[in-house]
């Protein structure tokens, strides 16, 4: 029930379009939460996993001290054979797939 970085990379690049076409347009803010999951299947062809909990909120409409909440799974290690590809893959998926965010 995993998400793959592919999968990761687009939702990142779906969610920064419509944070922008939200500011933009109030129907669509509504639509976004109202339906997030139709909202993005509508307008941007992302189907977010039905395993996943999944709401958009504006953030000031948060409670002061409460955060957007995500829960990931951290993979099991790899055995000693796998590990030097498996982090090549990890290292060189991050490098490709940064969000923009100043955190990157």
């Amino acid at each position: 029930m995993g998400v793959d970085v592919a999968t990761m990379s687009e939702w990142q690049h779906v969610w920064i379009q419509a944070v922008q076409k939200a500011w933009a347009d109030d129907a669509f803010a509504l639509e976004l939460k109202s339906d997030p999951r139709a909202a993005l299947s509508k307008h941007y062809n992302f189907e977010v996993p039905e395993h996943m909990h999944f709401q958009v909120v504006e953030q000031k409409d948060l409670p002061k001290g409460e955060h957007s909440c995500l829960t990931l799974a951290l993979p099991p290690k790899p055995n000693e054979k796998d590990y030097k590809i498996k982090t090549a893959s990890l290292e060189e998926a991050t490098a490709k797939n940064c969000c923009g965010h100043p955190c990157c």
